[in-house]
């Protein structure tokens, strides 16, 4: 996919860290149609949810390609008290990406500049993501509403 000059070409990191229930696909699994962790076999034929997804790197340019930064990163909107909270989440592809500089810098770029809530979703040894992190800065949000962000995304 080509987005804002921007190419999927030689990444497949959305292949490996979400789940695809239209594939059976776990998240931190590879999809069985990407081939060579490169290219999706059935590309022409892929899911809608496949066909739509762009991760933030392709919309934006924020880092590197995920393929090369070890890190996929995506977003969402949380409704939190009638106001949206921006989310950004960092699922690692490789382990220890989410220690690296150039990503520790985006975190914080996300969290202080944006003003947005972040996400560190860490590859765990048995496999599968570690539950995620959620780090929300205390100037977007007050206690009462975080109480409230974490009932949104299941936290508690």
């Amino acid at each position: 996919m080509q987005y804002n000059g921007r190419t999927c070409e030689g990444c497949s990191a959305c292949c490996f860290a979400p789940s695809i229930s239209e594939l059976n696909k776990k998240e931190a699994q590879w999809c069985r149609h990407c081939s060579t962790h490169a290219r999706c076999d059935i590309y022409k034929k892929r899911p809608e949810v496949c066909r739509m997804y762009t991760c933030i790197w392709l919309r934006h340019g924020f880092g590197r390609k995920p393929s090369e930064l070890g890190v996929l990163l995506d977003g969402t909107v949380v409704d939190v008290d009638q106001r949206k909270i921006g989310i950004v989440y960092f699922s690692e592809l490789r382990p220890g990406a989410l220690d690296t500089q150039e990503v520790k810098d985006l975190v914080e770029y996300f969290k202080r500049v944006q003003k947005m809530g972040v996400v560190r979703a860490r590859l765990s040894p048995s496999g599968g993501y570690d539950p995620g992190t959620y780090e929300i800065p205390e100037e977007i949000m007050s206690d009462s509403e975080a109480k409230l962000f974490r009932h949104a995304v299941n936290r508690e």
